[in-house]
């Protein structure tokens, strides 16, 4: 049997555990206490451990209660320290959950070097408690945060950018008659073609063609009506200049017809989620995609809006 026999039946056995891994960007004491808060971790604690510095901090949520305490200690022997839950470090069991050990699910901060995380994952491979799963999942997270890191050109169909040499811009070109930024400027041809040479003459990378306002209170338009504003301009940068184009739509049509006339990026403000053959097209024509959130749609999306916690909602919605 091979490791990834061993590691299959790993992840089978352990399919019940649905982890949520992400890492966390904390400057300073203030956004540490906040976040070890929102864990419901013992407010005493939260202040001796944000005076400490730590390289990293990964939050993991749905670890079982017991395997939490594991964590902790397993952390604190190499130097670094999980931070959890009251109701864990106490043992607290609701009345409800009585007898259904693996129920007690919680959140933990693990905080160290990715050195001392690392040693953990080695560890944690042979505890109970969800723990194996765990280490499979954030071993894989920690590589992905390797090659991230390592990531060093961006190609975008046939164009390479050196992501350690510049900052890549991206210059919006709403040709809409009612743009909530430009408030239709650029809606005649020669004003986008002329806003076009001055995108590219102040050092733009890409442009981003939208053809359809997403305004709080916006109305959609007709996809053929969309393609009829969107594709001269596309066409026309494609012919006169070398720089890529992200054309800015939640249609899978529209976006499948930019593509075959240029486009190389498709700029989706629903997530994927206005059409369900978004994914396709852009499976099918290789296009790199900018998958954004939204709450509602573009007409209703300022009505009364609300998040808890805003960094946690859109994580779980792109997760």
């Amino acid at each position: 049997m091979d490791s990834n026999d061993i590691n299959s039946r790993e992840k089978s056995s352990h399919s019940k555990d649905n982890y949520k891994i992400r890492l966390l960007n904390l400057k300073n004491k203030e956004e540490a206490l906040s976040e070890f808060g929102k864990i419901g971790a013992e407010p005493a604690g939260c202040h001796i451990m944000a005076n400490k510095f730590f390289n990293f901090a990964i939050k993991i949520d749905g670890v079982n209660f017991v395997g939490a305490n594991i964590l902790k200690q397993e952390m604190l022997s190499r130097g670094g320290d999980v931070v959890t839950s009251r109701e864990t470090l106490c043992g607290y069991r609701h009345k409800e959950k009585r007898g259904k050990e693996d129920s007690y699910k919680t959140s933990v901060i693990i905080l160290g070097t990715k050195k001392s995380i690392r040693s953990l994952v080695e560890k944690i491979k042979i505890q109970p408690f969800g723990l194996r799963h765990l280490s499979l999942e954030l071993n894989d997270f920690l590589n992905r945060l390797d090659r991230i890191e390592k990531r060093r050109i961006l190609k975008i169909k046939d164009k390479e950018f050196d992501l350690e040499e510049e900052t890549l811009v991206m210059g919006i070109l709403n040709v809409t008659p009612d743009s909530f930024y430009d408030g239709g400027l650029y809606f005649e041809k020669e004003k986008a073609f002329k806003r076009v040479k001055e995108i590219v003459e102040e050092g733009a990378h890409i442009i981003d063609v939208g053809g359809m306002s997403t305004r709080p209170g916006s109305l959609p338009i007709s996809v053929d009506e969309e393609i009829e504003r969107v594709i001269p301009i596309i066409e026309h940068i494609k012919k006169n200049y070398d720089i890529p184009v992200s054309i800015d739509t939640y249609h899978s049509e529209v976006a499948r017809v930019a593509v075959e006339r240029g486009a190389s990026i498709i700029n989706d403000i629903s997530g994927l989620t206005f059409d369900e053959n978004m994914a396709e097209v852009a499976a099918r024509t290789g296009s790199m995609l900018v998958v954004m959130h939204i709450k509602g749609t573009p007409k209703d999306m300022q009505e009364n809006p609300q998040y808890e916690d805003v960094i946690d909602e859109v994580y779980d919605y792109l997760y």
